[in-house]
C-alpha cells in the first residue's frame, strides 16, 4: 500500500495527483490546503474518474492528520511565478509557506519521503532540509528534473532521434542559473559534439530555450502544470517501486564540494529517496557554472535568514 500526501491543491499540487492517479502509483492520495473547499472539489474531481484508472482512495482537508501514514509527501504549496519574475524572486513569499508545513507535517508524517516542488525549489529545499530536521536522502526536490525534460525535448527535434535517445543532464539551479553540462551529453553513447548539428550556436540556443520555456509558458497561460505533474508522478514511481533511477534532483550536492545549499545534480533515487549523489566529471566551465549557482543561491538563503 502506498499513501502519498500533497500539500496545495494549486495548479500544481492537482495536476500531480491527477498524474498519480492516471499512472495507478498510489493507493491513497491525501490532498491539503488551507483553502479546504479547493482541496474539497479536486479531490471529488479525481474521484469522478476512478472508474477509468486503477482504484485509489483520494481524501482531502485542510487539517494535516489526513497525511498520517504517508509514504511520500509532495509540497507544492505556495505563491506561483507571475510574467516576469524569477524563481528566486518568491522565496520571501514562500519561504514562510514552507516553515509552516513543515513544523505541521512533523506531528504526523516524521517517517515520509518529502519531495519539495514550491519554487524556488533549491532554496526551499534547504529551508525544509532544516525545518525538518532530517537527512538529505529523505528531502530533496524535484531539481532540474523538469529542465533536464526540456532539454531532451528540445535537442530530439534539433538532432531528430526520439528524447529517450538523448542522454543529458540540466544541473545547478531551477532557473536562471541552470546549464546544460554539455561535456557529458551523448545520443545513445555517442558525444553529442560528434554531430554536425551541435555547432556551439545550436547547443547555446538549446540551452536558452530550456532557460527561458517556464517564462514563455507564464506568459501564454499563467502557470506552469502538467510537465511538472508528470515529473513528479515519474519520482514518485521511482520511489515506491524502488527503481534506482538516476535524475537530477536537488539535494546537497557533496561530490562536488558543496556542503550548505541544494543544486539539481544527477542523483540515483529509489525507495530510500536520494539514496547517492553521482559525480559527473565536469568540465571547467561547467564547474564555475555549478559554484555559480551554488553561490546565487547562498546569497538568496543569506538574504531571507536576515
Amino acid at each position: 500500500m502506498t499513501k502519498i500526501s500533497i500539500i496545495g491543491a494549486g495548479f500544481v499540487g492537482s495536476t500531480c495527483a491527477y498524474a498519480l492517479l492516471l499512472q495507478g502509483i498510489a493507493n491513497e492520495i491525501a490532498i491539503v490546503d488551507v483553502n479546504k473547499e479547493k482541496a474539497h472539489g479536486e479531490a471529488l474531481d479525481l474521484e469522478n474518474g476512478i472508474s477509468f484508472t486503477k482504484f485509489a482512495k483520494v481524501i482531502s482537508s485542510d487539517d494535516y492528520a489526513i497525511t498520517q501514514g504517508s509514504n511520500i509527501v509532495v509540497i507544492t504549496a505556495g505563491f506561483n511565478q507571475k510574467p516576469g519574475e524569477t524563481r528566486l524572486q518568491l522565496i520571501g513569499r514562500n519561504a514562510i509557506i514552507m516553515e509552516q508545513i513543515c513544523e505541521k507535517l512533523m506531528q504526523y508524517t516524521p517517517d515520509s519521503i518529502f519531495l519539495i516542488v514550491s519554487n524556488p525549489v533549491d532554496v526551499l529545499t534547504s529551508v525544509a532540509m532544516r525545518c525538518l530536521g532530517l537527512s538529505s536522502g529523505r528531502v530533496f526536490g524535484s531539481g532540474t528534473t523538469l529542465d533536464t525534460a526540456r532539454l531532451r525535448h528540445f535537442a530530439s527535434e534539433i538532432f531528430h532521434v526520439n528524447q529517450l535517445n538523448v542522454h543529458a543532464y540540466v544541473l545547478g539551479e531551477h532557473g536562471d542559473n541552470s546549464f546544460v553540462a554539455w561535456s557529458n551529453a551523448s545520443i545513445s553513447n555517442i558525444p553529442v559534439s560528434d554531430f554536425e548539428q551541435a555547432t556551439p550556436q545550436v547547443l547555446t540556443e538549446i540551452e536558452e530555450k530550456v532557460q527561458n520555456c517556464a517564462y514563455e509558458i507564464i506568459k501564454k497561460k499563467g502557470a506552469t502544470h502538467f510537465a511538472i505533474g508528470a515529473g513528479v508522478a515519474y519520482i514518485c514511481s521511482a520511489i515506491r517501486s524502488d527503481k534506482k533511477m538516476v535524475m537530477p534532483v536537488s539535494t546537497i550536492p557533496l561530490p562536488y564540494g558543496i556542503t550548505d545549499v541544494c543544486l539539481g545534480v544527477p542523483c540515483v533515487v529509489g525507495k530510500k529517496g536520494v539514496e547517492r549523489v553521482l559525480h559527473l566529471r565536469l568540465d571547467d566551465a561547467e564547474k564555475k557554472k555549478l559554484e555559480h549557482a551554488a553561490s546565487v543561491l547562498r546569497t538568496t538563503l543569506h538574504d531571507y535568514k536576515n
